[in-house]
Order: C-alpha cells, then sequence, then structure tokens
C-alpha cells in the first residue's frame, strides 16, 4: 500500500514538472554509514589484559544504493531509494533500507546543489541465523551536489545524519544517468 502511494505521488509529481526538463532521474552509488554499534552478542561474556578497542563501541557499514527521483513544480523532487550492504568487520551480517525523498535542488552551471530529507525504515541483522536484530523508522535529512561530466551522466555526492541519533551519519558517491540532456 506505502509502496503504491509513493509510485503514483511520484509519477503525479511529472504531470507538474516543468516542460523544458524531462524529470526522471536514476543514480546509482555506494554509501558509509557510521553508527552506534548494537552489540551482536550482548549475552556473551568474555576477559582480556588489553585495553578494549575504542572502534568496538561503533560501527561500520557500506552499502550499495539506488535511487529513483523525479522533478516537481520550484526545483523540487520527489523519489525513492533502496540500499543493502553490510557490516564492516561483522560476518554474515547486513543492512538494508527504503526510503522515500522529498528535496530542493538548484543548479549552478555545470554543478547542482540540493538539500533532501530521506526517511523510512533501515533493517540492521548481526548474523545469518537470526531475525532482524535492529529494525528503525528513521528521517536523514542530507545535502548533495552533483557535477555533470557529460550531457546525460552526472557524478554527486551526499553528507547526512539521521535525526534524534547524532552518532548515526552517511556519506555517498553516486553515479546518475539523466533523460535530459545538460544543455547549459
Amino acid at each position: 500500500m506505502t509502496r503504491s502511494i509513493v509510485l503514483v505521488a511520484l509519477f503525479a509529481s511529472t504531470a507538474s514538472a516543468d516542460r523544458r526538463e524531462r524529470p526522471m532521474q536514476l543514480e546509482v552509488g555506494f554509501n558509509t554509514r557510521h553508527f552506534a554499534a548494537a552489540h551482536a552478542a550482548e549475552d556473551v561474556a568474555f576477559r582480556s589484559t588489553e585495553e578494549p578497542d575504542p572502534s568496538l563501541d561503533s560501527g561500520t557499514a557500506v552499502t550499495g544504493s539506488v535511487r529513483f527521483t523525479g522533478r516537481t513544480r520550484y526545483n523540487t523532487f520527489l523519489g525513492v531509494e533502496a540500499e543493502t550492504g553490510y557490516l564492516v568487520g561483522i560476518d554474515h551480517s547486513n543492512l538494508g533500507g527504503l526510503y522515500g525523498l522529498f528535496g530542493m535542488r538548484h543548479d549552478l552551471g555545470r554543478l547542482r546543489i540540493a538539500a533532501e530529507i530521506a526517511a523510512g525504515r533501515r533493517w540492521i541483522r548481526y548474523a545469518v541465523a537470526k531475525e532482524f536484530d535492529d529494525s528503525v523508522i528513521m528521517v536523514e535529512p542530507r545535502v548533495r551536489g552533483d557535477l555533470w561530466l557529460t550531457p546525460k551522466l552526472t557524478l554527486g555526492g551526499a553528507v547526512g545524519a539521521t535525526i534524534g541519533d547524532r552518532s548515526v551519519w552517511m556519506a555517498g558517491l553516486y553515479l546518475g544517468l539523466h533523460d535530459f540532456e545538460f544543455d547549459r
């Protein structure tokens, strides 16, 4: 049901888009996420004579990401994003997320800058034999920039942080394929 509403809103928004620019964009890239780790084995005790590694108190994930956005009025856009990946240093772990996107963008010659909000659900599994250890609804403001490499291809980057948990942040690089040509 939710997916249907997002798709209807995305395609309905294209009816009001500026006719000079067909409004669709596909981006493929990768993200790195940093967050406070929920320890996968909280019920396991161990002893050591060495100081604990401070990096064990945080987690890093590497994910692949696919985004599809459509332009709406006043340089705004709507879209959807999916990401999947793994937690660094934790065998058989995975992370996945599905997000809805809303943002505003502005063109500065060959550079496009944007501010957006990603909202949706993120799942983290620490081991294959377990159900999802962590599933959260999240809202993540981001800033991004894209540089036109060819008339239909952009290279971009984004950074953001999850609202309500300052320890969760992300950074990503993307290649964007546009169904309209850069002609500015």
